[in-house]
């Protein structure tokens, strides 16, 4: 069984306007049926951190889908150290599409490669997991206006996935 952590955005239901599901649940019954799992902690910009037990062929397919992978990291203490450029600015590019700004990542991740490579998986977890707004919908569409809430801490996903 392979495991890997995921970068998944939310998508409307087609039939339920008011309604979101993550993209990942496409793969659910594929993953069930390798005798896996996975669990999602929402995170900031409409995203969740997801992690996934599956065999490596579906956790390819769900690369292949296009769904983000967070790094190649499955060990949360892990360091970052053999964190390769692409891999940084991609990212880098994910945390600033989520919502996050580029002086929060510094703040909490370093500002070069480099201090990225003396961080752990956890801590970049941590750090994308640091907030995520109360959605609404207002009659249109579902919006990210609410108020700011905690985000279920990075640990409790790893431990309930295997």
């Amino acid at each position: 069984m392979a495991i890997a952590w995921f970068v998944v955005q939310y998508v409307p239901y087609n039939d339920r306007p008011n309604t979101r599901r993550l993209a990942i649940d496409a793969f659910t019954r594929q993953i069930e049926a390798d005798g896996g799992s996975w669990a999602e902690a929402e995170v900031l910009g409409n995203y969740a951190l997801v992690k996934v037990s599956a065999s490596t062929a579906t956790i390819n397919a769900i690369k292949a889908y296009g769904i983000f992978p967070a790094t190649s990291y499955t060990g949360l203490d892990t360091l970052m150290s053999d964190l390769s450029n692409p891999e940084y600015k991609a990212i880098q590019d994910q945390l600033l599409l989520m919502g996050y700004t580029q002086a929060e990542i510094n703040a909490s991740l370093g500002s070069s490669l480099t201090l990225w490579r003396q961080k752990t998986f956890r801590q970049l977890l941590e750090f994308a997991a640091t907030r995520k707004f109360n959605i609404r919908w207002n009659g249109t569409a579902i919006v990210f206006d609410g108020e700011q809430q905690v985000c279920i801490n990075p640990d409790v996903i790893d431990k309930r996935v295997k």
